[in-house]
């Protein structure tokens, strides 16, 4: 997955655009998402990339994980 993907990316915006204004710093390479719970708080979360972003938005949500995720392939033999 690269900082770039698309489909990584529209997940991201689908589960939390709502409340997070969601941007890239081309100037900084990173990520932000900005969130205004009250008219006086202010919560900033910043990353490298998109799949950092979305980590760290889910743990912000209280979500177990951000975005589902590939199932790892089944192990043959003994472990």
């Amino acid at each position: 997955m690269t900082d770039n993907d698309p489909v990584l990316l529209r997940g991201v915006l689908h589960a939390y655009g709502e409340r997070w204004q969601i941007a890239r710093d081309d100037g900084t390479a990173t990520w932000t998402a900005v969130e205004r719970p009250s008219p006086t708080a202010l919560h900033v979360v910043v990353a490298f990339s998109v799949g950092e972003l979305a980590e760290k938005l889910a743990k912000q949500e209280g979500a177990p994980d951000a975005l589902p995720r590939r199932r790892p392939e089944p192990r043959l033999g003994p472990i």
